[in-house]
């Protein structure tokens, strides 16, 4: 399997709509290690920005362990990387995606992510599935009249 580095703009736009279109915040928690993921926000301003920077971090620990550290893939500086995609998320511009594109841009990180031994377990792996657990509901409510859906099947 490849990875690389997803542009800084992937990262960043897939946060910004998370916070744009979830109205429920809570704790975010890995189910895995059944324990609140601890989201130091005071260390970057805003809560958003902290999980754009694990996102990122996420992305580089798994192109570090899939090529090594002597490679030409891994020529790069997880801060300089990490750094852009914070500044990527400050910006207010908003790339107007659908929700489609960031299911589909949430399946790329986490392919190019996974690298890392325990990945699935890993509090950036529940971060994005959180993330993309949003935009799945938020596709289903667009597609689906309530009145027309079951909520247990019934024979």
């Amino acid at each position: 399997m490849s990875a690389y580095l997803v542009n800084k703009n992937h990262i960043a736009e897939l946060v910004k709509s998370y916070y744009r279109l979830e109205d429920y915040r809570r704790p975010w928690l890995n189910c895995s290690a059944c324990e609140e993921i601890q989201i130091d926000a005071n260390k970057f301003e805003e809560e958003k920005l902290a999980i754009a920077f694990f996102l990122a971090w996420a992305n580089c620990e798994s192109i570090r362990s899939r090529y090594g550290m002597r490679s030409a893939m891994t020529d790069f500086s997880n801060a300089d990387y990490c750094d852009g995609v914070v500044q990527a998320t400050r910006d207010n511009k908003d790339a107007n995606l659908s929700l489609a594109e960031l299911i589909k841009m949430c399946d790329c990180l986490g392919y190019q992510s996974c690298e890392v031994d325990g990945y699935n377990n890993s509090d950036q792996y529940f971060i994005l599935e959180r993330i993309k657990d949003c935009f799945v509901r938020k596709l289903v409510d667009q597609s689906l009249n309530e009145d027309d859906v079951q909520w247990e099947y019934v024979a």
